[in-house]
């Protein structure tokens, strides 16, 4: 019964390389929400594989009319909309179009304050006032989040992506997953662009450094952690 469980997992996040989806279905991986630059080949081989998941493109690499054409055939497409790499009408044109996004935010400090800069605002509340928070919103990241940018990405109930390895091998800080929790976001584990996909190492993981950032060997379970590979554990 316990092993069926543990091969049903949830990569909230990974980045599209060689070879990467076939290692996700070696891993136990049922639901891949995946990054890449082929989104048909890819869509072939969630088919192949039968995964479920999200295909993630960014709508600088992909024509408007393909992304139709693309939902017209019933995939499941997301856009990845790094704040930093685009002006105000470009946000609102992407807006427009009403789809789920994958937004990395609070991932590096000195990305995170030049948008405040640039903007004259939080990013949290960039991302609020564009109206990506009333759709399926999935933050990749979120280590440099305040108690107020994660107030307001709570208030909508956002997904947030948190990549344990991938963002200590890129020099990162910790997630604070149980303030992010209690601020009413549904976090989840990703792999991002760590090469090896192993999701109860990511969860191992995350248990050690959580309980490492809070200093409190009560701060949280590791159950608790490993209800974020997938939703077999929400019960």
């Amino acid at each position: 019964m316990q092993q069926n469980m543990l091969q049903n997992f949830t990569n909230s996040f990974c980045i599209d390389g060689e070879g990467v989806i076939e290692k996700n279905v070696a891993a136990g991986v049922k639901t891949l929400n995946l990054l890449t630059s082929n989104p048909l080949l890819a869509a072939k081989k969630y088919q192949q594989h039968s995964l479920a998941g999200k295909i993630i493109v960014k709508p600088d690499e992909i024509k408007f009319s393909t992304i139709k054409k693309l939902q017209k055939q019933g995939i499941d497409l997301a856009l990845y909309i790094d704040l930093s790499c685009y002006d105000e009408k470009q946000l609102e044109k992407f807006s427009a179009l009403n789809m789920p996004v994958f937004i990395p935010l609070f991932d590096n400090l000195k990305k995170t304050g030049e948008i405040a800069s640039q903007y004259g605002i939080s990013p949290a509340k960039l991302i609020e006032d564009m109206g990506f928070l009333d759709r399926d919103c999935t933050i990749v990241g979120g280590e440099y989040a305040d108690k107020d940018d994660l107030e307001i990405l709570g208030l909508y109930g956002a997904k947030m992506a948190v990549c344990p390895i991938f963002q200590s091998q890129q020099g990162e800080t910790f997630s604070n997953v149980v303030l992010m929790q209690k601020m009413g976001l549904k976090v989840q584990l990703g792999s991002g662009g760590n090469a090896e996909i192993n999701m109860t190492g990511e969860a191992n993981y995350l248990y050690l450094t959580t309980l490492s950032l809070l200093e409190n060997p009560q701060a949280v379970s590791r159950e608790e952690i490993q209800r974020m590979t997938g939703e077999n554990y929400e019960n």
